[in-house]
């Protein structure tokens, strides 16, 4: 996924923090790293230390749906 990067900070917390929760979800673990991407890659396009994240139930869900067909 490429993004136009407005700061890196927080974006390994952001990737570690949908991992974890991808795999304690039953993610198959390529669908949680595919998650944690997202989520890494949404984390630098915020300019805050601690990004909202707000999307990553989305990509939870999408990433869920597409290893379960």
């Amino acid at each position: 996924m490429k993004v136009d990067a407005v700061s890196t900070v927080g974006a390994g917390d952001a990737f570690s923090a949908a991992l974890v929760l991808g795999l304690v979800r039953g993610l198959p673990p390529a669908a949680a790293l595919t998650a944690a991407c997202a989520a890494g890659s949404d984390a630098v396009t915020d300019a805050a230390a601690q990004p909202a994240l707000r999307h990553l139930d989305n990509y939870l869900r999408a990433t869920y749906e597409e290893g379960s067909r």
